[in-house]
Parts: structure tokens; sequence; C-alpha cells
């Protein structure tokens, strides 16, 4: 369940078993030394948990619901009463806003007839600037022709001009032919040198691969003897630092001996733990022997000290005792009291050895445990050593056979006699690649300096055997070229001219649309004026018809507030009974005698009925008047005291009954999510018969939980349940295991 935050993961926690760590601790877990937490806590803290465990929380989620209504209630009638005053101040202005709306109809008639007469003027100017627009469209088309015609004379010129450049370099090539015609040639038998270097090339290239793999053969076989040396060299090394276990011997030799001492004391523990349970059951029969001998001498007492007083009875007569009677009976008893005095002195000197021998035991017991502790680590020592020896014994029979495979593997490597045949390979490459005779230096002089100045004369003779076809056409495209140019020239001056005209047009045309500006903001503040005149007829119209409209809304308001005021009186009810003195202070009115009754059982199981208590959930302050409280009652056969004046044992038994009682009452709450009980200590405050009886009260109650844990450090109490995760602590840690 963990998550990002530890503040979540508490949050969840708390989810999940619905309720909180306060009431945890308080209720289903008795933590160590805080056993009183609940009962010294003031009453009003202890209302609050009881009140968490019997999940009455949700009555104060149901009280914040209504105050949540009732505060919408609220601002729902302020908000109607504040529209009520709006709506009365609104319809004390109806009278202005009628005359406001008489004024605004006649203006805006007024302003709809100007704005009619600025439109039509400006409709007029719109003519003119359509025809200006046509003639702009014109104008662009016109110098658009003008340019594609410059455009084409450009096109035209520089296409001829091309011409006549080919012309001239089709004649240049023409006229160098022979210088051609040797270059080429010594191009080509640049080339079939070239060739055969490359051939060479490649036939070096095979063999130096060859020889490659030749050489990888004879590195891979010499690493492989290598390692097999090293190896072999690792494992006598090995072996050598195995087969010496000397000192494994004498330890296990020791180690052995420490385990047979353990085994003995082992037999001491138990024979000692049978001796204390007998000195236990003898320990347990002389306090009670005394306890009756004590009670027997007080009652003697009491009847001595009956037989001063005038007018004694005898008790077995019933006649009234003369003073001879009085001192035979005194004597009588006072013989049989010194009796059961020196039994009791006798007991006593019994009782304090028998304790002396069960602290001396426990010494032993203590000491021999230690012992025991010890074991399983021996134990462990014990197998290691003796697997140590046996690893030495195997290491000496193999150090003989070690030594001969690294003797064998060296003088392989030695003496070089493997990859017989890689070497055979290797020098035979070595032999051809001397015969093939390939010279990189020219080669590469060949690749990069004579081909690259040779290469242009490719170019040069396939560009002569293209002159020759090409000079006659380029002539011709030539001619051809010329002619255009003088048709071009000619359409030039023809749209020139119509150009010229239609800028005519055009500067009429803007002589007229001087005043355009002046007839379009007259009709934009026409326009403006109208448009102004019908907001404010509008708003006016608008104002009058919102007045008459929230005369009824005022009535339907008036209606709704007496609705919500009688709302507000029943959430006022509700809330109450919601509250920490309504429905949750009857709930745990009616839990408490449940808790109570609880809580006395479990004590009177542990007191023999001596001790209970009682819860007051009301106190009077000292003007007289009745407060809500929970305080806890307490008292035994002497009366009511406070919770302080009791010892330490009797106050834990007071605590460990009201907080089961409060575990056993959160186990039946309804959707509990937690139904175990965990106790954490506690009884070092009690002796064996209050430990007996605490015992018996927490298996009385265990059918009502799914789970009870008890967390004790006390053997005697370690048999008293029916399972057990025992922890042990040792050098190594902690462990537990179940029993």
């Amino acid at each position: 369940i963990s998550e990002g935050r530890v503040a979540d993961t508490q949050a969840k926690i708390e989810r999940v078993l619905s309720l909180s760590y306060e009431t945890f601790i308080n209720s289903a877990y008795l933590k160590q030394g805080r056993a009183d937490e609940f009962t010294v806590k003031p009453p009003g803290q202890r209302k609050q948990l009881l009140a968490e465990i019997l999940n009455l929380d949700v009555w104060g989620e149901y009280e914040e619901r209504v105050k949540q209504r009732q505060t919408a209630v609220e601002k729902e009638i302020y908000k109607l009463s504040q529209d009520l005053q709006r709506a009365d101040d609104e319809l004390a202005r109806l009278p202005a806003y009628e005359r406001t709306l008489g004024e605004a109809r006649a203006g805006r008639d007024a302003a709809i007839a100007e704005y009619e007469r600025a439109d039509q003027a400006f409709r007029e100017v719109e003519l003119l600037r359509e025809r200006m627009k046509g003639l702009r469209g014109q104008l662009q088309q016109a110098e658009a022709r003008v340019r594609g015609v410059d455009d084409d004379l450009r096109r035209v010129a520089g296409e001829r001009e091309g011409v006549l450049e080919r012309i001239r370099r089709w004649q240049v090539a023409l006229d160098q032919r022979e210088e051609i015609e040797a270059g080429f040639a010594a191009l080509e038998r640049a080339r079939a040198e070239m060739d055969l270097l490359n051939a060479k090339l490649s036939s070096m290239v095979d063999l130096n691969d060859r020889k490659n793999r030749a050489e990888a053969a004879i590195a891979a076989e010499r690493h492989r003897i290598e390692s097999a040396v090293e190896v072999a060299r690792t494992r006598l090394s090995a072996l050598r630092a195995a087969a010496d276990a000397t000192d494994a011997q004498v330890k296990l030799v020791q180690v052995r001996g420490r385990l047979a001492q353990i085994a003995a004391a082992s037999d001491r523990h138990e024979a000692a733990i049978t001796l204390r349970l007998k000195l236990a059951e003898e320990l347990s029969g002389i306090k009670s022997c005394n306890d009756g001998l004590h009670k027997e001498m007080k009652g003697m007492k009491a009847r001595m000290d009956g037989l001063d007083r005038v007018g004694a009875i005898c008790p077995g007569c019933g006649r009234e005792l003369t003073d001879a009677d009085r001192t035979r009976q005194r004597d009588e008893w006072y013989a049989r009291g010194k009796a059961k005095g020196d039994e009791h002195r006798a007991n006593d000197a019994r009782l304090k050895k028998a304790s002396e021998d069960r602290a001396r035991l426990d010494a032993e017991i203590d000491a021999l445990a230690a012992e025991k502790r010890g074991l399983s680590a021996l134990e462990r020592d014990e197998s290691m050593l003796a697997e140590k020896c046996r690893v030495a014994a195997e290491a000496a029979a193999a150090l003989a056979a070690a030594q001969v495979d690294f003797d064998a593997a060296a003088a392989l490597a030695t003496e070089q006699a493997y990859a017989l045949q890689a070497r055979a390979d290797l020098r035979q490459v070595e032999a051809e690649l001397v015969e093939l005779g390939y010279d990189s230096a020219v080669h590469d002089r060949l690749r990069k300096v004579t081909l690259p100045s040779l290469q242009l004369f490719d170019a040069r003779r396939k560009e002569a055997e293209r002159a020759e076809a090409s000079l006659q056409a380029e002539r011709l495209a030539e001619s051809s070229l010329a002619a255009q140019l003088g048709l071009l020239q000619e359409r030039r001056a023809d749209e020139q001219r119509a150009l010229e005209a239609l800028r005519v047009q055009a500067a009429e045309t803007e002589a007229g649309l001087v005043n355009a500006g002046a007839v379009q903001s007259a009709l934009i503040a026409a326009q403006a004026a109208q448009q102004e005149w019908q907001r404010r007829y509008g708003v006016a119209s608008q104002q009058v018809q919102a007045c008459r409209s929230m005369q009824e809304m005022a009535a339907r308001m008036r209606v709704e507030a007496a609705a919500l005021q009688r709302r507000g009186a029943l959430l006022d009810e509700l809330r109450a009974a919601c509250g920490r003195n309504g429905v949750p202070a009857m709930i745990i009115e009616s839990a408490l005698p449940e808790l109570e009754a609880s809580a006395n059982e479990l004590l009177g199981r542990m007191t023999n009925g001596r001790m209970n208590v009682r819860f007051d959930t009301q106190r009077l302050s000292q003007k007289g008047e009745a407060i809500e409280t929970l305080e806890i009652r307490i008292a035994d056969e002497v009366g009511e005291r406070a919770y302080e004046l009791f010892s330490g044992g009797e106050a834990f038994r007071i605590n460990f009954a009201v907080r089961i009682a409060l575990s056993r009452m959160l186990a039946r709450r309804a959707g509990a999510a937690l139904r175990t009980l965990f106790i954490d200590e506690g009884f070092g405050t009690q002796d064996a018969q209050g430990r007996e009886r605490l015992v018996e009260a927490i298996k009385a109650i265990e059918s009502d939980f799914d789970r009870v844990f008890v967390i004790t450090h006390i053997d005697e109490l370690k048999d008293a349940f029916p399972a057990r995760i025992e922890v042990t602590k040792s050098t190594r840690g902690s462990g537990a295991r179940v029993i």
C-alpha cells in the first residue's frame, strides 16, 4: 500500500482501516508502556476517540452538509432581497424611461433621412471609382504587353548571340584537328597501361588476402597454445595451494572437540530446566501453604482479642466464659498459634532456599543456553573444514597429472611446431608477390597525373566531330533569329502608342475623384448618427419593456423568499440533530452500557469481582449546568478512588479491561476493516496469579477477533497460547520461526 510520500501512505492506511493512528493505539493496539493511553486522556479526547470507534464521524459530515445547505439558502435569501430592492428601484424609473423613448424615436427618423441623402452622393462617386479601376487594369495589361515584347527582344537577341558563339567555337575546333588527334592517341596508350596495372593490383589484393589468412591462422594457433600453457600453469598453482590443508585439519579437530562439549552442555541444560520446573511447583505450594497459615493465625488472634471483652461466649457450648475459662482458652489458642507460626517461619526458610536455588538454576540455564546458541555456527565451521580437507586430498592426487600437462604444452610453444600448413602457404604467397612485380608509385602517377592531363582530348575530339555537322545548321539559325528581332521591334512601337492613350483617359477620370473623400466622410458621419439614435431607441425601448416585466418577477421573488425562510428554519433543526449534542450523543449514551459491561466482565474476571468501572457522560459545572464529558469512575471493595491511587498492577488491569472493551467494540463495528487485537507487553507489573488471570481474560475474548497477537518476553506466558512466533537475536541479526 506504499505511496509516493509518507503523508500519502498514512492517509491511505486511514482510508483502508477507517480509523486514525490515535484511535488505533487507544483501541486495537495496546502499545508497550502506553496501556493507560485512553484512561489518562482528558474526557473530551476520550469522547472523541469513542465517537470514531463508533463510526460517528459520518454525523460530522452530515452536519457539514447541512451547514453548506444553510449557507446556500442564506445566499439565495440575500440574493433575492438584493434583487427585490433593485427591482423596486428600477420600477420607480419607468416614467423617465418612457420620455426618453419618445425623444429617441424622433431623433432616429431624422437620422435615417440624412443617411439616405449621403448614400446617393456616395453611389455616384463609386461609379467613377469602378471606371478608374477598369482603366488601371487596362493600363496594367498594356504595360505587361510592352514588358513581354521587351522580354522577347532580349531572349531572341540572347539566342542569336549564343548561335554566333557556337559558330566561332566550331570553327576553332576544326582549326585544331591534328593536335587533338595526337593527344587522343596518347590518352588511349595511357588507358591500356592503366588496365594492366589494375589487373596486377587485383592479383596483389588476392595474394595479400591469402597472406593475411595464413598469418591469422598462425597467430590463432599460437594464441591457443599459449592459452593452454597459461591454463595448465594456473591449474598447477591452484592444485599446489589446495593440497596444503594442515591448518584446516588442526582446526577441524578443535571444532569437533567443541561440538562434543556443547552436546554435553545441552544434556545439562535440559536437566536444569526440569529441576527449575520442580522448584517453581515447590515455591507455589509453599506460598499457598503460608497464605493459609497467615489467615488461620489472623483468625486465632481475632478470637483471642474477643476473649478480653466482657461477656465473651464459648464457641462450643454458647455459655458465657469465666476468667478461668478465658485463661485456659487463650493458652490453648496461643499454643496452636505458636505452632502455626513455627510452621510459617519454617516455610519462609524453605521458600528463601528454594528461591536462591531457582536463581542459581536460572543463571546456569542462561549460561548453558548461551553455549547452545553457538552450535549452528560451529556445525557450519565443521562442514566447511571437512570439505576443505576433502578438496585438499583430491588436489594432491591430481597434482602429478597436471605437471605432465603443463610440461607438454610448454614444449610445444617453445619449438613452434604448430600451424605447419599455414606456414607453407605464407612462404608460397610471398614468392608470388615478388614475381608479380606490381609498382604502386607508377600506378598512382598514371592515375593522378597522366590520365587527368590527357582526359580533355576525349571531349575535344568529340567536339571536333560535332563541329563539321553543326556549323551549317547554326548559320541558318542565326539568319532566322535576325529576322525575328526586326518584327519584335515593330510590335513594341505599336504597344507603346496604345499605352500612352490609356494614360490620358486615366488622368481625366482621376480628376473627377478629387471630392470622393469628403463624400465618404459625410456618409460615415450620417451612418454613425443613425446607429447612435437607433442604439438610444433600442436601449430606451428595452428599459421600458424590462420595467414592465419586472413587476411580475418581483411578485414571484417575494413568494420564493418566503419559501426559503421556511426551509432555513427546517435546516436549523436538522443541524442541531446532527451536531455533537444530537444523535451522536444519543448513540454514545446507548453504547456506554455495553462498553461498561464488557470492561467490568474482564475486570471482575481478573480481580475476583473486587473492582469495577463506571462511565459518566455528564457533570455539573460551577454554575450548576450540565456539561458533556466522559469520566471514568473506578471502585473496589474499599470504595471509589482516583485512578492515580491504585497500584501499578491494579492500574494495568483497569487499563487492560477498558482497552479490550474498546477493541471488542471496534471489531463488532459495522463494516469494520480491522478485527485484530495487538497486546504489546505490560505483564511485568503482575504477579503470577495476575498473569494467569490476564491470560484467562485474553482467551475469553478471543472469539470476538479474527486474530489476537500478544508480544511478551516472559517465559511463563509462552506456553499459554496455542500458536507462537518466536524471535531470536544473534550476532548475524534477528530471525523468526512459527511454533
